[in-house]
């Protein structure tokens, strides 16, 4: 047996509006000052074409599958996700993905009414990879909900304030009841980004995995 150390996975997790995607190009950045290579990937793999049909339809109240259908679909595309696109790339540096498992257990339950529980444990059996860490951004429904409006693109259908309420409470009950078993950091975001608030989440990454290198190891059998 060898044992081969990897640079951590590390998801951010938030409602819609919520600043992940600008937070993410922004920590990248941070990173990159102490791995040069830091790869940021999305929430989906896109590699199987019959689960992508299924995710593209649900985000857009566009079919009419059953929910448990849904979870079926988001479980496949995470499982390649894994395999293909995070677990290669955390060979070379950090990997960022904005989304992961916490957001698939969260949106099932406030809309398609399937209790958090349930999705976690078909997570559990599956054997889904968790994410070393968690940052959630943490910030008000209020405000998510300006940031879409200020977009200028087409709305989805569950972009709807009262959603955006019920998805942010969701996910601290998921949080709380450590659904995703692995370590949360909030990240407070209420204002701009700015450049300090950035660089203290990067510190406090640092200081969970200590020069973001030989810290997490996984064995291997040869």
């Amino acid at each position: 047996m060898v044992v081969i150390p990897r640079f951590p996975f590390i998801a951010l997790e938030g409602t819609d509006g919520s600043g992940k995607s600008t937070l993410r190009i922004q920590l990248a950045q941070a990173l990159r000052q102490l791995a040069p290579t830091v790869t940021e990937l999305g929430q989906h793999s896109w590699l199987d074409p019959a689960s992508s049909r299924v995710i593209v339809g649900n985000r857009m109240a566009r079919s009419s599958w059953h929910a448990e259908a849904v979870v079926e679909a988001y479980l496949r595309d995470k499982h390649l996700h894994f395999q293909f696109n995070i677990e290669p790339a955390l060979a070379a540096g950090p990997v960022l993905t904005d989304r992961y498992v916490l957001s698939d257990i969260v949106y099932h339950h406030v809309l398609h009414g399937i209790p958090m529980e349930r999705i976690s444990t078909s997570m559990e059996a599956r054997q889904m990879p968790a994410p070393d860490v968690i940052v959630f951004v943490d910030t008000p429904p209020d405000l998510a909900w300006r940031r879409i409006n200020s977009r200028n693109k087409e709305l989805r259908p569950y972009e709807r304030p009262e959603i955006l309420v019920q998805l942010y409470h969701a996910y601290d009950r998921a949080i709380e009841a450590n659904l995703v078993p692995t370590r949360v950091l909030r990240f407070r975001n209420s204002d701009e980004l700015s450049e300090t608030a950035v660089q203290g989440l990067a510190d406090s990454l640092v200081a969970e995995f200590p020069a973001l290198s030989n810290d997490r190891e996984v064995s291997a059998d040869v």
